[in-house]
């Protein structure tokens, strides 16, 4: 079974669930040509209860990788898998 849901929705519901969504600033360093490392910045949409236990940088910008078990949908799908297990 297969089911599929809008960002909106999935916000939706991790609002219901107590969850704090928050919009962050995260950069993720990449190899080019010749080993030169180039940093690319993103804005990404997290989702937790309490206080966001990641460290961030002195300029307030979180390291990608390490917000990625917060992303929405990463969130989304755990809290689902739960309550679809508890039934």
């Amino acid at each position: 079974m297969e089911l599929y849901f809008t960002k909106e929705e999935m916000i939706d519901f991790l609002k219901r669930d107590g969850y704090t969504i928050e919009t962050i600033k995260t950069w993720k360093s990449q190899n080019t040509y010749h080993n030169q490392v180039h940093d690319t910045y993103h804005n990404v949409e997290v989702a937790y209860k309490g206080t966001l236990n990641v460290f961030n940088g002195p300029d307030g910008m979180y390291r990608d990788d390490s917000v990625s078990s917060f992303k929405i949908e990463s969130v989304f799908r755990e809290v689902l898998r739960k309550k679809l297990l508890n039934l």
